[in-house]
């Protein structure tokens, strides 16, 4: 503890600390930090946070060129991240923040997808699909014979990466996949198409519950629903995941004023925003765990 603080110490006053925070990663954990940011700034209506919500790949890139303060990512950083990261001089603290489901989604507008295998979901959006699966009734006979459109994020989210390994396609998707920038406008597309079918954050869906409908997933033992109980059990398969933020080690330590107090609010309550933004918090003994790691932004 005495070593952060004498570091924070020197490097204030070599040079200014930081005024301003800036956000940067995946827009599945973003409404964490838009519920910690409203919070917050209810008491500091003064504070600037700076959010660009590029997905979790191109956040960490940020986060290891010094240009985000901290990024959130729908996925665990990879070796090759942490590597360039350490080779810039950034020291990434890893702060699990809470449980999601990637679900699938169709238009309210669909009646006759009722529930779907997960091997069905990696057909419509395997590379051996391109050309072949272009109808739903070539999913399965009794559905439609409704132009299928695959529709999901791009390959710099996070949630491509899962949610295509968790399928087992790995990287390869089919030629005609639909890729969004964000998670709203996969939700948008979906909505207004009675053929397209995409993939989204649990949280998403439900923003546009009026929109758009769930379709529950066999992984093997029959059809499940996404919900807290199924996706902290397990029973929701492998498309449930942990999200995470990285924290700039030399930025954190840099930042004084309205920064710190946000920072320290936002890991110190990160339960209470983990449920404010429809996601399912970990147990509290996992956030204690991570009290404990970066317990020294407490005594900043």
């Amino acid at each position: 503890m005495k070593t952060h603080l004498s570091l924070i110490a020197a490097v204030c006053f070599i040079a200014p600390c930081y005024a301003q925070l800036r956000y940067a990663g995946s827009d599945t954990v973003e409404p964490v930090v838009d519920a910690a940011r409203a919070a917050f700034g209810r008491s500091h209506p003064n504070f600037k946070l700076t959010i660009n919500s590029v997905g979790s790949s191109s956040g960490l890139r940020e986060l290891c060129t010094n240009r985000a303060f901290f990024v959130g990512s729908s996925r665990i950083i990879k070796a090759e991240e942490t590597s360039e990261c350490v080779k810039a001089g950034v020291t990434p603290v890893e702060v699990p923040v809470g449980l999601d489901a990637v679900v699938m989604v169709v238009s309210s507008k669909n009646s006759f997808v009722k529930d779907l295998s997960i091997d069905d979901v990696k057909r419509i959006y395997g590379p051996q699909a391109t050309g072949k699966l272009t109808s739903w009734k070539a999913v399965q006979a009794n559905y439609a014979d409704l132009p299928l459109r695959a529709v999901g994020v791009g390959i710099k989210h996070g949630t491509f990466d899962f949610f295509h390994a968790a399928i087992g396609n790995g990287k390869f998707v089919r030629s005609d996949y639909k890729d969004t920038i964000h998670h709203d406008e996969t939700a948008k597309i979906v909505a207004a198409d009675p053929g397209a079918i995409g993939y989204v954050p649990l949280s998403v869906a439900k923003d546009f519950a009026a929109q758009l409908r769930i379709v529950p997933i066999n992984f093997g033992e029959g059809p499940i629903e996404p919900s807290e109980e199924t996706i902290r059990s397990g029973r929701y398969g492998a498309l449930s995941r942990t999200t995470y933020f990285y924290v700039n080690l030399p930025a954190l330590v840099k930042a004084g004023g309205e920064s710190h107090e946000f920072i320290k609010d936002l890991m110190t309550n990160l339960s209470k925003y983990v449920s404010f933004a429809n996601m399912t918090t970990l147990s509290p003994q996992q956030y204690q765990e991570t009290a404990k790691r970066v317990g020294f932004v407490r005594t900043l």
